[in-house]
């Protein structure tokens, strides 16, 4: 079957007529011998009229992948030493200048990429923390992103014993249920709550346990989307402060809290399937406030 190619330039056309003739070729006069001894003469790599043509596509190629593949890596770089779990994260984290020369250097794609290696580095994290205890995931020092001396932690330890004294808690109960729910030790058992009045350290206590984690939060206007559930999805602990649990809400929670995997909601994708997480919650008013008693104790 014959090919089309195209000729950039007459010189190589006329070589590779020359070196692929399967007849000997005639030359009427001394000059157009002269020029056909020349095109002899010429290079290899010159001699096909389109391989100049394939050849820059091949090494501008080979230059495109190994740019993208620096950027990509610039990025992820970036993205590990900020620790950014989000793309809003790590855009407060970056100077004004520091975003005019990656916008410089990426162009306006570079949301895109910096998404991809946000991801990335949260599936690392996840991947190695579905592998770890609870004393081993805090022991591993995650929540250095957020403390400003996460190598001295003696003072925060004594704030600490004094709040859990101050509000009569007993804290070798506290640290046997919160560790069987952080590692899944209970059947049917997912949540660790916290009740009691407002200003008392409860969001405070519980944030110093989610910022180890990958963590995502619940709306608490549950009753009003179906996809109130979407963003534990691919994540390692959820918090929830002051949820909302309606009779609408009720099966899914259930659900949550017991520690059962279920089908939820996804915006624009089709189901999926959220695996057990640990369930962090603090809350002003009974847990069941809003269900009917039976369902409520179907939850406690």
């Amino acid at each position: 079957m014959a090919t089309v190619q195209p000729v950039i330039n007459w010189n190589h056309f006329a070589a590779y007529l020359v070196r692929a003739a399967q007849t000997p070729i005639m030359c009427i006069g001394k000059k157009l011998e002269h020029l056909r001894d020349d095109l002899y003469m010429v290079p290899r790599e010159r001699k096909d009229c389109a391989t100049l043509l394939r050849d820059e596509r091949s090494t501008r190629q080979k230059h495109n992948n190994i740019t993208r593949k620096r950027r990509l890596d610039l990025m992820r770089e970036l993205v590990r030493t900020y620790d950014a779990r989000s793309f809003n994260e790590l855009y407060k984290r970056l100077s004004v200048q520091d975003t005019d020369d990656i916008y410089a250097e990426y162009g306006p794609t570079w949301k895109e990429t910096a998404e991809h290696s946000i991801s990335n580095y949260c599936k690392e994290i996840i991947l190695e923390q579905e592998t770890m205890t609870f004393e081993q995931i805090l022991n591993s020092n995650h929540h250095s992103r957020t403390c400003r001396h996460p190598a001295d932690t003696r003072l925060g330890e004594e704030w600490l014993d004094q709040l859990i004294q101050v509000n009569n808690i007993n804290k070798r109960e506290l640290l046997v249920c919160l560790t069987s729910v952080m590692n899944k030790l209970c059947t049917r058992k997912n949540a660790f709550v916290i009740e009691g009045p407002t200003t008392t350290g409860k969001t405070l206590f519980v944030k110093l346990v989610a910022e180890n984690y990958v963590y995502g939060t619940v709306q608490r206007s549950g009753d009003h989307s179906q996809f109130f559930l979407m963003n534990l999805l691919n994540k390692t602990l959820a918090l929830m402060e002051e949820p909302r649990i309606t009779q609408l809400t009720v099966n899914d929670f259930k659900e949550l809290l017991g520690g059962n995997p279920f089908d939820i909601h996804v915006k624009h994708q089709k189901d999926e399937r959220l695996e057990r997480l640990p369930v962090l919650i603090t809350t002003n008013n009974p847990l069941t406030y809003y269900v009917m008693d039976a369902d409520g104790k179907a939850i406690l």
